[in-house]
């Protein structure tokens, strides 16, 4: 089952399911329903995703193999939209906003990743009423207890605050924020043509995002459940 939902489901479920008994498996016998499916899915919890991703990332970072700008790792945190289908399940864990179109609804999510070595840190997906703030301290959770002076994270100008600045400054990290002209004067003062450089590093956790909807169609969940939407979720991390 695992396997089967790794696999890149994007045509209709049965279709699927026939092709994956049929060449992936190469059964004798024929392939289950989708009604079949819906229902042993449910039996897998979205963690058993999670634990894969979290597991390559461990071994990933003990590896030690980083890659690095001038002696920096370079880091970024950013945050999305997933687009789900409108149902009570949904509604109830991910708070559609007003504006969703009738049949939508929106999960954020939110990523830490390596924009140099290419490799997500941290994934974080839950309710749109938690703002992007809230959810880059959890992707900062994990990272904080192995971060140090010769790691520099960038993020958008959404981010600033004096209580992220606080959480920042306490992992010992250095961190490179886009500010309004109107924020904290005294940094305008001492820009260099090395914030540019940095902060064109940031595009890297864009085109992470654009490979996850745009070319691995995470948005394109082969169920309706809350369920479904986290297996999606961490199968896509994952790989």
């Amino acid at each position: 089952m695992i396997v089967l939902l790794l696999n890149f489901l994007t045509r209709t479920m049965q279709i699927e399911l026939d092709n994956f008994f049929a060449n992936v498996l190469d059964a004798g016998t024929d392939s289950v329903t989708k009604q079949a499916f819906f229902k042993a899915r449910k039996n897998i919890l979205p963690d058993a995703f999670k634990e894969l991703f979290l597991m390559t990332r461990d071994m990933v970072l003990s590896k030690n193999k980083i890659k690095r700008h001038k002696g920096y790792r370079i880091l970024a945190i950013d945050g999305s939209k997933l687009r789900l289908d409108k149902t009570k399940q949904n509604k109830d864990i991910f708070l559609p906003r007003n504006h969703s179109p009738e049949n939508k609804t929106n999960a954020e999510i939110s990523l830490l990743y390596d924009v140099i070595s290419h490799y997500v840190i941290d994934a974080q997906t839950g309710s749109i009423g938690v703002c992007e703030r809230g959810y880059a301290k959890k992707n900062l959770a994990y990272f904080s207890s192995i971060c140090d002076e010769k790691d520099i994270f960038i993020f958008n100008r959404g981010y600033p605050s004096r209580e992220m600045i606080a959480t920042l400054t306490g992992t010992g990290c250095k961190y490179l924020m886009r500010l309004q002209a109107s924020y904290f004067k005294g940094v305008k003062e001492n820009s260099s043509n090395d914030f540019l450089e940095l902060y064109f590093f940031r595009w890297g956790i864009k085109t992470i995002y654009d490979t996850l909807k745009n070319k691995l169609l995470i948005e394109k969940f082969a169920g309706r459940s809350p369920v479904a939407v986290l297996q999606k979720y961490y199968a896509m991390i994952f790989i």
